[in-house]
């Protein structure tokens, strides 16, 4: 442990600076460097009280020009007023650092002035299209400084990391566009327009500055986009079926979930008519059917969609079938709506002019699910990540199986009221009705039941059975969609790639050649990655396998590879060489583990350091114990029984399943190439047992690395001693260049000291190791292994989106303990427990 100096003793009194680290400090501090944030906060906070400053209407203008600069500051309610000053403290202070007090006033006023101005010339053209929208777009008050901060913000960051620029405007553009569609008042369009502004100028920024490109290439990120751009298509609508009051264009796809697709006006008109008494009974069951299950039936195409843009985030196909299927239905059940209100119009005598714009907006629910459709086949080409065989087997039959119950259900349940229905119901009527609530709500606008319900159990068979295969559809959709579990792949030629290409440093090359990887070859220079694949995160076994000049060409069309696949790249375990290419394309890179690697050539163990070493080799000498080399396939039948015997006995010991990935078990030794060193005394008993896998470099064997370690119980003691340093000497006879005694994962030679600081991440995984340390011992075996004199070998986790991290952690758990289950956390949470308090 390191030690530190204590701090020097306060003079008698000296104040205490217990205010240095209080809030107004800390205040102070966030808004240093940043004096025009400072006074600009003053004005906004000051805003009410100032005369003169108010919002500003679009449809006062030219006549009110000075109201475009006083709009800024305003704040006409007390919520905005908040809003306003918390967004300008947060965003401004580091928006003015890196750009500069003159420019970020001059960004913030130039950028309200110029997306007010484009929306006052939009609207002139809304109230030639749609005057309901343009009146409220000239109506409603225009304020505060958000225009402002988004062109100021997105002009500073060509100074950002690209992938946070493009992160950033991957988020704000189907954010800021679908709020201003669907609500339609000026604040949100400005927003959006300024949004717009700054991201084209910092765009070209960028270009201009020579910005350095984003560590993989923008398929993962377009991704996003589309899957954002459905997600916000889907809770704006939601949006819109809560508050009528939204007047957007797209707002009208309330008609398509709602209860409100026929107005009380055409429901009257119907039911004064004689002849059109069916269309009166379906129109007064439309405006009344606003029960519990009524609107969770309408939402669940919304949920089913949801469902769908995560799987369109993953890069699924299967999303995109689903999408375009589910929009289909959307998009025709729309066209009929239309079809049957035109219809209906065409007969009405009166109130043409209205009609008629009222037919007009409801175009919007037909475009919206055309729409989503040609975004998501235009993108085609980024989801093309397929489920596992037989993923959606279960869907397919679940499905059309929940569809009948809930038909049979409203038959059933239904013949026995018949009187709650009009007219009486029978068997024909109620199948045909329990078919059409299975559709999406706007299906009621344009089929008639036969039977309309007129009584609480007649309702309660309307609105509730139909949920059941939606929900059943949302649920295994869901579970279709996750992650995919690990790849396998079959033996193609891994060993004699790892010969050929892997480098002296890569010494856990060999691991990729276990079963579950798989191995991707650079197609135009000589390398190759193992890797293999939990939760939708491409694990690499070690380096990639290729010279170091290399490393560069190779490391980013891995990547791109991965992202082709809907993966997430993640170098594993790298050694420095990997780990600087990494960094130099922008990857995030957090140190996992510590290898420790002896240099042979002149290793002798002599000196007091190496007191326990020698010790072990007397030992093993006066009682009977030696050192055999063999292998699993010449070990023979006694042999192995009792290795196998030392390991289940060893494993049984663990309060966790025996860890795999990185970690070889009984299954790896089974190799050729894989050396085994066991102890045994002159009666053929195993003490203990140790394999050593091959490290090659340019086709030759240079060395061997640690993998599997096995002590007998009540066998001789310093077993490992003595193997481990058998193999050394051995290995350097033998004329190799390194012994590798492998990785402690989550342990490290030395304490951090304050010129190494620990990140957020790094200290996270110091914790972790502390605490995981009584289950699994990852600190003792890096201590024992420093009996050897190794040196030490920092292991990284290098990926290209720091975003990703937990996704990558929970893949890393999932590759080193596949069979873990709830009983195996439990008892590893109760010894966790018992050996820390």
């Amino acid at each position: 442990m390191g030690s530190t100096a204590a701090p020097p003793p306060r003079p008698e009194g000296a104040p205490v600076e217990h205010a240095a680290a209080g809030p107004l400090h800390r205040v102070g501090r966030w808004f240093r460097g940043a004096p025009a944030t400072a006074v600009l906060l003053a004005v906004v906070a000051l805003g009410p009280l100032l005369p003169g400053v108010a919002p500003v209407r679009l449809g006062s203008l030219p006549g009110t020009w000075p109201t475009l600069l006083t709009s800024l500051p305003a704040s006409p309610a007390p919520w905005a007023w908040a809003a306003a000053v918390a967004s300008l403290a947060l965003i401004g202070p580091p928006v003015e650092r890196v750009s500069g007090s003159g420019r970020f006033v001059l960004r913030m006023v130039l950028g309200h002035l110029a997306a007010v101005l484009c929306v006052l010339a939009i609207t002139v053209l809304v109230r030639v299209a749609d005057p309901a929208w343009g009146q409220v777009l000239s109506r409603d008050p225009v304020h505060g400084p958000w225009a402002g901060l988004a062109v100021a913000g997105l002009l500073a960051m060509p100074a950002w990391p690209a992938l946070w620029r493009r992160r950033l405007l991957t988020f704000l553009v189907p954010v800021t566009a679908a709020a201003a569609l669907f609500s339609g008042a000026p604040l949100e369009a400005t927003v959006c327009v300024a949004v717009a502004i700054g991201g084209l100028l910092s765009r070209r920024a960028a270009r201009r500055a020579g910005a350095a490109p984003a560590p993989v290439g923008s398929r993962s990120e377009r991704r996003v986009l589309v899957a954002t751009a459905v997600a916000a298509v889907v809770v704006g609508t939601v949006l819109a079926l809560g508050s009528p009051h939204l007047v957007g264009p797209l707002a009208a796809t309330r008609w398509m979930f709602a209860h409100t697709g026929v107005t009380a006006d055409q429901v009257a008109r119907a039911c004064e008519d004689a002849s059109r008494v069916r269309e009166c009974a379906r129109g007064t069951y439309v405006l009344t059917a606003t029960g519990p299950g009524a609107v969770l039936l309408a939402a669940m195409p919304l949920v089913l969609q949801l469902v769908l843009a995560d799987g369109l985030r993953r890069g699924r196909r299967a999303a995109l079938v689903g999408t375009v299927a589910l929009q289909g239905v959307l998009a025709a059940l729309a066209v009929a709506h239309v079809g049957s209100v035109a219809w209906t119009l065409t007969l009405s005598p009166v109130g043409r002019s209205t009609d008629a714009a009222l037919l007009a907006r409801l175009v919007a629910p037909v475009l919206v699910p055309v729409g989503v459709i040609v975004l998501v086949l235009a993108h085609r080409r980024l989801f093309r990540a397929r489920a596992p065989q037989g993923a959606f087997r279960l869907l397919a039959v679940a499905v059309p199986a929940a569809a009948a119950v809930s038909v049979l259900a409203t038959v059933g349940i239904g013949l026995a009221v018949a009187g709650q229905f009009r007219p009486a119901a029978d068997a024909g009527a109620l199948a045909v009705d329990g078919l059409i609530a299975l559709l999406p709500t706007t299906a009621l606008t344009v089929f008639t039941p036969l039977a309309l319900p007129d009584g609480p159990v007649a309702r309660l068979l309307v609105e509730w059975p139909p949920l059941l295969p939606w929900l059943v559809a949302a649920v295994l959709l869901w579970r279709g969609l996750r992650p995919v579990g690990a790849d396998t792949a079959d033996d193609d030629g891994r060993a004699d790639v790892v010969r050929e290409l892997a480098p002296a440093s890569a010494t856990m090359a060999w691991m990729g050649t276990w079963a579950g990887n798989r191995l991707w070859r650079s197609p135009t220079h000589p390398g190759a990655v193992s890797y293999r694949v939990h939760q939708d995160v491409a694990l690499t076994v070690g380096d990639p396998l290729c010279a170091e000049a290399d490393l560069p060409v190779v490391l980013r069309q891995f990547a791109e590879h991965c992202v082709a696949h809907c993966l997430v790249p993640a170098l594993y375990s790298v050694h420095p060489p990997a780990a600087v290419a990494a960094d130099a394309q922008g990857w995030t890179s957090v140190q996992v583990a510590e290898e420790a690697v002896i240099a042979l050539g002149a290793v002798t163990f002599s000196g007091k350091r190496f007191q326990d070493l020698r010790t072990a080799q007397n030992r093993a000498a006066k009682e009977g114990v030696s050192a055999r080399w063999t292998t699993w396939a010449e070990a023979g039948p006694h042999l192995r029984e009792q290795i196998r015997g030392i390991s289940e006995a060893w494993v049984a010991e663990k309060e966790l399943p025996e860890m795999g990935f990185t970690l070889g078990g009984l299954a790896e030794l089974d190799s050729p190439a894989v050396r085994l060193l066991v102890a045994e005394d002159g009666t053929g008993r195993v003490h203990g047992v140790t394999s050593w896998l091959p490290v090659f470099d340019g086709g030759t064997q240079v060395g061997l690395t640690l993998d599997f370690m096995r002590r007998a119980d009540g066998g001789f003691r310093p077993v490992m001693e003595f193997l481990l340093a058998r193999a050394v000497l051995d290995a350097q006879e033998e004329g190799l260049h390194l012994v590798s005694l492998s990785g402690a994962p989550l342990a490290r030679a030395r304490e951090r000291s304050e010129q190494d600081p620990a990140g957020v991440v790094d200290r996270l995984l110091d914790a972790l190791g502390a605490r995981l340390e009584p289950v699994y011992g990852f600190r003792s075996l890096h201590a024992f292994k420093e009996k050897f004199g190794p040196d030490h070998v920092p292991l990284r986790l290098c990926l290209p989106d720091p975003a990703d991290l937990p996704r990558v952690g929970a893949a890393l758990t999932r590759a080193y303990l596949p069979e873990m289950g709830l009983g195996d956390l439990v008892r590893a949470g109760q010894e966790l427990c018992r050996k820390g308090d």
